[in-house]
């Protein structure tokens, strides 16, 4: 008998988020496959922290090219045999910073590794069977205080969804009473 392969799309998610976000923490060799593939998809769903994005981009430094594009500054210092960040460089004499130019702007992010991350992963619209389990983690690591652009109320609107899944409603304690007051009664009867 060939047994269901276990989900670990919850434990990668964990992982993802151990790895990327607290201080110190090395992740297996033979954990990275299954680390990378998670992120991706994270990253993919604009979900990812940019501490999430820079793991990614450390075990496979081409992996948030289909997000973010190719680094096409590093790949020109490359093509025309300049040093590394020439054409960045180049790029900000002209440009600036790049702030009236959104290309040049998003050039200058893919190639400094400040990519278009969110602060906490939420997943607040999301639904799905794993969903729950990856808001409860995102919202303990929030309260950890190690996602390092947590401000505002996004992260707030989560912790309050998480703690409402805690807090049963009214029809539940109603049926916790229920459930509670017939094993009283089974208990001081008889046998």
């Amino acid at each position: 008998m060939r047994y269901p392969e276990w989900d670990t799309t919850v434990a990668d998610f964990m992982l993802a988020l151990g790895a990327a976000h607290i201080p110190g923490f090395a992740v297996p060799d033979r954990l990275k496959g299954n680390l990378q593939k998670h992120l991706n998809e994270v990253a993919g769903d604009r979900q990812a922290t940019s501490e999430m994005c820079r793991l990614l981009q450390s075990i496979d430094p081409r992996a948030l090219d289909a997000v973010y594009g190719r680094d096409e500054l590093a790949e020109s210092d490359t093509t025309l045999g300049l040093p590394p960040g020439t054409s960045a460089e180049v790029v900000r004499q002209v440009y600036g910073s790049g702030r009236g130019n959104d290309r040049t702007a998003k050039l200058l992010q893919r190639h400094t590794g400040q990519f278009d991350a969110i602060g906490v992963p939420d997943y607040l619209n999301w639904t799905g069977i794993h969903i729950p389990a990856m808001r409860v983690a995102a919202a303990s690591f929030c309260l950890a205080g190690l996602f390092s652009d947590a401000a505002g109320a996004p992260h707030e609107e989560l912790l309050r969804t998480v703690t409402r899944t805690w807090m049963p409603d009214e029809g539940a304690l109603r049926d916790l009473e229920e459930l509670e007051e017939e094993m009283r009664l089974r208990g001081t009867k008889p046998s």
